[in-house]
């Protein structure tokens, strides 16, 4: 934006000649803009404030105080004259960034009204009416920032309508929250299209839990005395107790409805605590996600070939069959997001191993945000199903279901994700076309 006003600008019907309404001849600008921020300071106590304008006095010592006037009430007055005569005037270059301000003040706080009350309310509170008019005090206002800073206005009075024009452009062009629709797309499509994309990660991670597990569940049913070295107490004990409690008709485990919640919620914190640990592994080179994944393959593996050993292998995986899918899978995805922190620091490609971690951190983010959801529903299973005294029947109709559902969300992510893809593709090909014509 440029501004030319001509060496004489034209007077307002309101203005003030220079040096009428005035306290003496006009101010130059330093002191204009020390008056001016006194002036502003209207906020500080009175002792504070004449203390101040003592020490200002001195700066004016050329203009005449009036009989009886305080020092404060002088500076004052002497700060209404000039800000009259600037206000009246836009001549010569000089100050012009403090005669714009002057002159403008008023029409600046009234835009900073509106848009306060926009902040509040939202646009939907202005009639019909009133909406193109704050569009066009916007326009105005940024207008008023270019003349500004052209006439290099003092910081504060930039400040303020950097202010003013920030928020008028928040208002108008920022887009209508849209919070649930798109937590509901992260959810439904993105977190399922993260997993696909790291689809052959979360085969390595299922490999290396899967490799020691049958391992333990051989080693613990060919030398079964190795239980009470390598299986912890609580384990040994719930083995010896599961004799007498399949022969009673009892489940794995019993709880009352009263503490089920208090159940489902702690083995859902649990299950998130363990796949957060192994998913943060990855970062030491991908080796603590492959540790982790190792080490819980081979514990299931051992406990189940011990309480095969004991004739209590179907009385174990009676409890599991309910929420183990799920589980199972969301630590594997896990472990699998660990790789690829590990993945993009060990072998970055051509990128920097900083942009490659951010890179690979935001897909790694996403499949975490799906083993949360995972295991929230698998937590939900245990805590309330498996827990229970259902039978079989209800628990293998749970994990079909459960299944079921694995397959769906994970096919919901691949449509998602080629049809990501494939509008990316297009949108490429239209820039191509356009570069070429």
């Amino acid at each position: 934006v440029r501004d030319r006003p001509g060496p004489g600008g034209a007077t307002a019907p309101d203005a003030v000649a220079p040096g009428e309404g005035a306290i003496g001849a006009p101010l130059d600008d330093e002191r204009f803009r020390l008056l001016a921020r006194f002036a502003n300071r209207a906020d500080l106590p009175l002792e504070a404030r004449e203390r101040i304008a003592a020490s200002l006095a001195g700066r004016f010592g050329d203009r005449e105080r009036p009989p009886g006037a305080s020092v404060t009430e002088f500076l004052l007055d002497l700060h209404a004259g000039e800000l009259a005569r600037r206000r009246g005037r836009m001549a010569g270059r000089d100050g012009l960034g403090e005669r714009l301000a002057a002159r403008q003040g008023e029409r600046w706080d009234v835009f900073q009204s509106l848009a306060e009350r926009a902040t509040s309310a939202g646009l939907d509170s202005f009639a019909p009416d009133e909406l193109p008019g704050f569009a066009a005090r916007y326009r105005e206002i940024a207008a008023d920032l270019a003349r500004a800073r052209t006439y290099r206005a003092d910081s504060a009075t930039i400040a303020r309508l950097e202010r003013l024009v920030a928020a008028g452009h928040n208002l108008l062009y920022r887009e209508e929250p849209q919070t649930w629709p798109r937590v509901w797309n992260a959810v439904s499509r993105e977190f399922p299209a993260a997993i696909i994309e790291a689809r052959w990660l979360v085969l390595l991670a299922w490999a290396i839990f899967t490799a020691p597990a049958l391992g333990g569940y051989e080693l613990m049913r060919e030398r079964p005395a190795l239980a009470s070295e390598l299986l912890p107490e609580v384990m040994l004990r719930r083995a010896e107790a599961g004799r007498e409690r399949a022969a009673e008709g009892r489940k794995y485990v019993s709880v009352d409805w009263s503490g089920r919640p208090m159940a489902a919620s702690f083995i859902i914190t649990n299950n998130i605590r363990v796949a957060i640990a192994c998913f943060a592994g990855g970062i030491f080179l991908g080796v603590g996600s492959l540790v982790l994944l190792a080490y819980n393959g081979l514990a299931l593996g051992t406990f189940a070939g011990h309480f095969a050993n004991l004739g209590l292998l179907g009385y174990l995986m009676e409890f599991l069959v309910g929420h183990g899918a799920l589980e199972l899978f969301a630590i594997w995805v896990a472990g699998a997001a660990g790789f690829l922190l590990g993945k993009s620091i060990v072998a970055p490609g051509p990128r920097a191993r900083t942009d490659a971690l951010v890179a690979s951190g935001r897909i790694a983010v996403r499949m975490m945000g799906a083993v949360a959801v995972l295991l929230v529903i698998a937590g939900s299973i245990e805590g309330f199903l498996s827990v229970s005294g259902e039978g079989l029947p209800a628990r293998a109709a749970a994990s079909a279901a459960s299944v079921a559902f694995l397959v769906g969300y994970l096919t919901r992510g691949a449509r998602w994700r080629r049809g990501s893809r494939l509008a990316q593709q297009s949108t490429h090909a239209d820039r191509q076309l356009l570069d070429l014509s």
